[in-house]
């Protein structure tokens, strides 16, 4: 199963409410969107976007915190969510 925590990542569910990656790193269900569960119906790829994106910026404010702006934070989130979905689609 693939999942977006800032980058896409593939991970196996561990436990009820937790998933592991292939390094062993863990991550509770709420930190990830899993993109297993938008299987089934139409994809909302705009709900993607928005998801990514947030996942992004908080990732990007984490690593380099007031040494970029929140709208240059925004920017790249953006622009990293668009090159994501373009990728999903294929």
């Amino acid at each position: 199963m693939y999942a977006v925590k800032g980058d896409l990542i593939e991970v196996r569910k561990v436990s009820e409410t937790e998933y592991a990656d292939k390094d062993g790193n863990t991550y509770k269900d709420d930190e990830l969107i899993l993109l297993e569960e938008m299987e089934g119906g139409p994809t909302d790829w705009n709900k993607v976007r928005i998801e990514a994106s947030i996942e992004t910026m908080a990732a990007i404010s984490a690593s380099y915190g007031a040494s970029i702006t929140p709208k240059g934070s925004a920017e790249i989130a953006v622009q990293c969510a668009d090159a994501l979905v373009e990728e999903l689609k294929k």
